[in-house]
């Protein structure tokens, strides 16, 4: 995951697509949150032939401004590409799509685009095993990725999201019940270096552990989520460095060096559902927190690991709107031209 502004914008349509929608949808906001009709006329729809059910799973912004959405067809992954004013792009796969033969994978959830323009797509294989396939930028399968296209991390659980560590490419394992990551070549090839035998894991000692967000932070990898104990749900953190082992220098004076979890003398309850890192290194992840009910929630933290207690109250913020019972999530983070903090869910 890139650092700073530019990453934020690239995400910050990303995971506000997290809806379950009758037709494949798009839309743009002006500053002021008005619909810009210059975008589709404000609606971007797409029903994908033959299909009953198409369901928005995952987007990002690229580099070149234009769309890349992952979606479901009657459960088929398919990628459609779109112009920055919400026209299909044709030169990408057949008419602006690509389907994703279930030989590849049978399921995908998550999109990240590199620095050299390549699209990493997580998921799972046919036969339940994590896995990422790698598209070029126009849509065309890289066969020379892992094998015929696709690395296979062969473990049970989808692969989540997913970021690069200098050439190497990171990603979680959901599923685990702990914060697992693994690692693999920029070729696809397992680094069994990394970790154990190319896993890295961490099991606070709570009863559920999940990863929901990874970032590549001063050149370690960092998750964040949730650990559960009981009915208390606690922000966490957790960093590795490039060998798999807690980052010792993450949140050194704390219990557990390497890992940041709040828990509630220090924070409501929450769960950290996405994240980005500033250019200053500070982290700010977000999701739901819970107040009068689930509200909107953000935290942030500085370079070390630290609680930022300068932001919000103590280190976090938390929006009901006034609405008891309401059930709010943040989906994706952005900032605007002015640097105030979007969030969108």
């Amino acid at each position: 995951m890139r650092s700073g502004s530019g990453m934020a914008a690239s995400r910050a349509i990303r995971r506000a697509a997290l809806l379950t929608l009758e037709t494949l949808e798009g839309r743009r906001l002006f500053s002021a949150g008005a619909v810009d009709t210059a975008f589709g006329g404000g609606v971007v729809t797409t029903d994908f032939p033959g299909a009953n059910t198409d369901v928005v799973v995952d987007s990002t912004r690229l580099a070149s401004g234009k769309l890349l959405v992952v979606a479901s067809s009657d459960g088929q992954p398919v990628l459609a590409r779109y112009n920055a004013n919400g026209s299909r792009d044709g030169s990408f796969g057949v008419g602006g799509a690509v389907f994703i033969p279930a030989s590849t994978l049978a399921t995908a959830g998550t999109i990240f685009e590199t620095t050299s323009g390549e699209l990493l797509i997580g998921g799972a294989t046919s036969s339940g095993d994590g896995a990422i396939a790698r598209y070029s930028a126009n849509g065309i399968l890289d066969t020379g990725f892992g094998s015929g296209g696709v690395a296979s991390d062969n473990s049970p659980g989808a692969i989540g999201d997913i970021t690069t560590v200098g050439p190497d490419i990171a990603a979680i394992v959901s599923g685990t019940g702990d914060f697992t990551v693994v690692k693999m070549s920029n070729g696809g090839v397992l680094d069994t270096g990394f970790g154990a035998a190319g896993f890295a894991s961490y099991d606070s000692g709570q009863d559920f552990d999940a990863a929901n967000a990874i970032a590549e932070h001063n050149g370690a990898i960092l998750v964040s989520g949730v650990a559960t104990t009981g009915a208390d749900n606690h922000a966490a953190f957790v960093q590795f460095t490039n060998g798999g082992a807690l980052d010792p220098g993450f949140n050194s004076a704390g219990t557990t060096p390497g890992v940041q979890i709040y828990d509630a003398t220090v924070s409501v309850d929450a769960t950290i559902r996405t994240m980005t890192v500033l250019g200053d290194g500070r982290i700010v992840g977000a999701g739901t927190g819970t107040g009068l009910g689930n509200d909107l929630y953000a935290t942030r933290l500085l370079a070390n690991g630290t609680i930022d207690t300068s932001f919000g109250a103590a280190g976090f913020v938390n929006n009901n709107f006034g609405l008891v019972e309401t059930d709010d999530s943040v989906a994706s983070i952005g900032y605007d031209a002015a640097g105030k903090l979007l969030l969108i869910g």
